[in-house]
């Protein structure tokens, strides 16, 4: 069997890089209350680590249509079935996942060593984001693709770049659910520059990116056994000032159509190919699971025309070297062409909730 963990606050803990790292309270309340998420994708029989585990079988009583027969197990538990586990399946590794299942009673051999959660911290950086996006553009070759991101490490720096830009987006290296991203048009002022010296001192830079004018948000997933990068599908999703609120639940041929309104489908195979090749070589050997790709469809302008005159793509918004809300849409939608459905998680300034409605 395999043990899942549902740890959201994985990109804190990445930022802080600190095993000891206790997530605030909306990142475990967020553990706590969705915790059952890999009933979606674990096979029959599995364990599924939970704050709560008779919360969690009444949770999951709303969605059994979806959810697979999984032993939920609190933490001092585990090890009862230690002899059982033969893989352990987070939604991100990171040091404070692995100290945490260390004290729970996991042994050694089935973690990560430090060197390569290491590594794994260093790649689902915005800093080889914005690497890999160069890496990308010139592979595929393609004049249908758009994206900048450059890298800063001072405040003169960082000035320029957005004096370069004029309307600019400024990402902290590591964060989750856009509480690491400022907008900035013109000059830095007093509190914006305060953020980005801290974030700088804290994670030794940042990124800035020219503001676009976006369309369409997507992802592309994908998954990883053994250092073999394998495409999952497409993620067609909301946000609301950067931060994720819910995705489209259908088939891959459904998104493909929405996606081809804007970009040719011969590009979205191009940039799909080169991932799975330029991910594949960075990541260690022996690993195993599951990043995604954002994307986003962008408008051109022409002569200050208020419509677009047409779009292009920009490839490597962001690598989430994690599963993401996008890999849980596609365990949503397994073999289904139903267009009228969302899922979307929802806070009611106590509890999140996950929720699946049709489309009206």
């Amino acid at each position: 069997m395999r043990l899942h963990v549902f740890n959201p606050e994985h990109e804190m803990v990445l930022a802080h890089n600190d095993k000891y790292f206790t997530a605030p309270h909306a990142g475990r309340q967020l553990r706590a209350d969705l915790g059952f998420l890999p009933v979606f994708w674990a096979a029959d029989g599995d364990i599924v680590l939970v704050d709560d585990a008779p919360a969690a079988l009444l949770h999951v009583g709303r969605f059994s249509q979806y959810a697979h027969r999984v032993i939920f197990v609190e933490k001092k538990d585990v090890w009862k079935y230690v002899d059982n586990i033969e893989a352990i399946e987070p939604w991100g590794w990171d040091l404070a996942l692995a100290f945490q299942l260390r004290q729970a009673g996991i042994p050694q051999h089935l973690l990560p060593p430090d060197d390569e959660l290491a590594v794994l911290r260093k790649l689902a950086s915005r800093h080889t984001s914005a690497a890999v996006l160069q890496i990308l553009k010139a592979n595929v070759g393609n004049k249908a693709l758009t994206g900048e991101s450059k890298y800063v490490e001072g405040l003169p720096e960082l000035k320029a770049t957005i004096a370069e830009y004029g309307q600019a987006v400024l990402k902290a290296p590591w964060s989750s659910s856009g509480r690491g991203i400022r907008y900035v048009s013109g000059e830095l002022d007093s509190l914006m520059e305060n953020w980005a010296g801290k974030v700088m001192e804290r994670q030794q830079g940042l990124t800035v990116e020219p503001y676009y004018n976006k369309v369409k948000d997507f992802a592309m997933e994908f998954s990883v056994v053994n250092g073999k990068v394998s495409y999952c599908g497409l993620s067609v999703f909301y946000t609301a000032k950067s931060a994720y609120t819910g995705n489209v639940l259908t088939g891959e041929e459904d998104k493909k159509a929405v996606l081809e309104q804007y970009i040719d489908p011969i590009v979205l195979e191009k940039v799909k190919d080169a991932i799975v090749r330029l991910i594949g070589e960075m990541l260690p050997a022996g690993y195993c699971g599951a990043f995604g790709v954002d994307m986003m469809v962008v408008a051109c302008h022409s002569n200050k025309q208020t419509e677009p005159s047409g779009f292009l793509l920009h490839p490597m918004v962001e690598i989430n070297l994690r599963r993401t809300m996008g890999h849980v849409a596609l365990s949503l939608s397994s073999g289904s062409t139903d267009i009228k459905r969302v899922m979307r998680i929802d806070y009611d300034g106590s509890h999140y909730r996950l929720h699946i409605n049709k489309i009206r």
